[in-house]
C-alpha cells in the first residue's frame, strides 16, 4: 500500500493540477494539499472526489494528445516552394490570412476559430500542392475554411449567415461558391479538423505563466504575438507548441524586460528549454518589431490590437534586442518564480 501511495504521489508531482481548464497548482504538493485541491474541484463542479481526480487527469491527457498529434496534423512547412504558380506565393497567402483576421473582427469570432481556419487553409493547400485547381482562388478557400472553423468551434457560421461572409469579401463570390468549396476542403482533409494549433497550446501555457494582476496584459500581448505568426508563412517551420511557448517567452520579456522570461516551471510543463526556443523567439520578435515599430505592408493584426479592447498592445514598443543569456539552459536552473 505504501509503495502504491508513493507511486501515485510521484505521478501527481509530474503533472499540473487543473480545474475547469485553470491551473490550480503546478509545484509539488503533499497528500493533504492534493486532497484539498481535489475536494475544491469536486465542490466547484458538483462532482464526487473520484470524478474530480479524473477531471484534471483527463485535461492533462488532452494536452499530451495534442503534443502527440501536432506533427501528424500539420501542413508541410515548404508546401509553396515550387509547387504553385508564381502568383500563388507566401505574400498572397498572407493577404488571405489578413482577410480572415478582418472577418474575425467584424463577425466577433473566437481566437480559436481564426487559428483553426488558418490551420485548415494551410493543410488543404499543402495536400493539393502541385495539383491545385487555379479556377478556385485561394481567397475562396480561405473563406470556406473560416466557415468550416466557425461550425466546428462555435456551432454557427455567423450571426448573419454566409451572406455576411460574401459582403465582407466584396462580393467576389457567392454563398453557393463557399458551400461548394467547403465540401472540397473537407473531403481533402478527410474531415479531420481537430488539429492542435498554437492557440490551443497558448491557452494552457498562459495559465502556467500567470503573473497575478498582469494576467490581462500578458494575455492580450500573447494573443497579438501569436496572431502575427499566423500571417507569416515562414513560421510554419515551427511546431504549434513551440510557437506557443516562444510567444509566452517573448511576451514576458516585452512586458518585463529586466526579468527572466523563462523559468523551471515553464520548462517543466512545456518540455522546452530556452535554447530550444531561441530561433523561434527571435523570428517572432522580428515580426513584432516590423509590425509595431516599423511600417508593415500587412496591418490587419496591428489594427485589431491597437484598440482599447486589447489595451492597445500593438503600439507598445519593445527593446530592440533580447539578451542572449536568457537563452542559456543553465539560466533557468535558479529561476523558479
Amino acid at each position: 500500500m505504501t509503495n502504491e501511495k508513493t507511486t501515485d504521489q510521484n505521478q501527481r508531482n509530474q503533472s499540473p493540477v487543473w480545474s475547469n481548464g485553470v491551473l490550480v497548482n503546478y509545484l509539488f504538493v503533499s497528500d493533504e494539499k492534493y486532497e484539498a485541491i481535489m475536494s475544491s474541484i469536486a465542490a466547484m463542479n458538483s462532482l464526487s472526489l473520484e470524478s474530480a481526480k479524473t477531471l484534471f487527469e483527463t485535461t492533462e491527457d488532452i494536452h499530451k494528445d495534442h503534443r502527440n498529434n501536432e506533427t501528424r496534423r500539420r501542413p508541410r512547412p515548404d508546401y509553396m516552394h515550387g509547387h504553385f504558380p508564381a502568383a500563388i506565393n507566401p505574400l498572397h497567402r498572407a493577404h488571405c490570412v489578413e482577410h480572415l483576421v478582418n472577418m474575425s473582427v467584424w463577425l466577433g469570432h473566437r481566437q480559436e476559430t481564426l487559428h483553426l481556419a488558418v490551420n485548415c487553409l494551410d493543410r488543404y493547400l499543402s495536400s493539393v500542392a502541385g495539383s491545385y485547381d487555379l479556377r478556385a482562388p485561394i481567397v475562396i478557400v480561405a473563406v470556406a475554411c473560416m466557415a468550416i472553423a466557425c461550425k466546428y468551434v462555435e456551432n454557427r457560421v455567423s450571426e448573419f449567415g454566409l451572406k455576411e461572409f460574401v459582403r465582407i469579401s466584396m462580393n467576389m463570390f457567392t454563398c453557393d461558391d463557399i458551400v461548394r468549396t467547403e465540401r472540397v476542403v473537407l473531403r481533402q482533409l478527410n474531415y479531420e479538423l481537430a488539429g492542435p494549433t498554437a492557440w490551443s497550446f497558448l491557452e494552457r501555457y498562459l495559465t502556467v505563466a500567470e503573473l497575478g494582476e498582469t494576467r490581462g496584459s500578458l494575455g492580450d500581448m500573447a494573443s497579438y504575438v501569436v496572431e502575427l505568426s499566423l500571417v507569416s508563412y515562414e513560421m510554419l517551420r515551427y511546431l504549434p507548441s513551440m510557437v506557443a511557448a516562444s510567444t509566452v517567452f517573448l511576451t514576458r520579456w516585452i512586458l518585463f524586460p529586466g526579468d527572466a522570461p523563462w523559468d523551471a516551471k515553464m520548462e517543466d510543463y512545456t518540455r522546452y528549454q530556452p535554447s530550444d526556443l531561441k530561433e523561434c523567439v527571435l523570428e517572432l520578435h522580428a515580426l513584432y518589431e516590423v509590425s509595431t515599430n516599423g511600417k508593415p505592408d500587412l496591418v490587419a493584426v496591428k489594427k485589431k490590437y491597437d484598440g482599447g479592447k486589447y489595451n492597445g498592445v500593438s503600439s507598445w514598443i519593445s527593446p530592440p534586442s533580447i539578451p542572449l543569456n536568457f537563452f542559456s539552459n543553465s539560466y533557468t536552473d535558479h529561476v523558479t518564480t
